[in-house]
């Protein structure tokens, strides 16, 4: 059961929804970019990009969703780290 819940991009597709509206709540910005890469995920099973209709397998599905996921994380330290350089702060006199 829980083996043909993964190959659904819809279960993907709500996954991501979920963790981005949780993490806008919490406010510690690491989840969403977790729900971004299960978006793509379900984008990727939609349109059959990536991962042809008889060969799928879940072990493909989460090493594509665990590369993603790092991937993402890294790129949304590394515009947070840019976005704070170019402000002035207070505290810096």
């Amino acid at each position: 059961m829980l083996y043909d819940w993964i190959f659904e991009p819809h279960i993907w597709l709500i996954l991501g929804v979920v963790l981005i509206i949780c993490d806008i709540f919490l406010g510690s910005y690491f989840i969403i970019p977790i729900g971004i890469s299960a978006i793509i995920i379900a984008l990727l099973l939609q349109f059959e990009i990536v991962f042809s209709p008889g060969e799928k397998s879940i072990r493909e599905i989460l090493l594509y969703f665990s590369f993603l996921s790092l991937f993402s994380i890294f790129l949304l330290k590394l515009l947070f780290r840019f976005r704070r350089q170019d402000r002035d702060d207070i505290n810096h006199y």
